[in-house]
């Protein structure tokens, strides 16, 4: 069975997990992979690949109370840019409602 963990993260950030169903480290690498970050702000829209990478710890998921919580980092590359910008997000956390 294949499921995804989405979350935004603010107005700019979000987050997709693919197979997320316990705490531990997971990649963020290109959106064909399933799990990706996504950044956006008013110089353009950037994604995790196979260069710009990130990761994801989730140190809590509970799903009677629906709550998940952790850290993120990751770079990623400018989709909407012509001179190839990365960004780089650092000390992400996360305490999320999932539906």
């Amino acid at each position: 069975m294949t499921a995804f963990l989405c979350f935004a993260l603010f107005r700019n950030k979000s987050i997709v997990l693919r197979n997320a169903f316990t705490p531990g480290n997971y990649l963020l690498k290109a959106v064909q992979s399933g799990s990706n970050g996504y950044y956006k702000d008013a110089s353009g829209q950037y994604f995790t690949d196979d260069l710009q990478t990130g990761e994801v710890v989730i140190t809590r998921i509970d799903t009677i109370q629906k709550i998940a919580a952790g850290t993120f980092r990751f770079s990623a590359a400018g989709i909407s840019t012509a001179s190839g910008q990365t960004v780089t997000i650092t000390q992400g956390r996360f305490d999320v409602r999932l539906k």
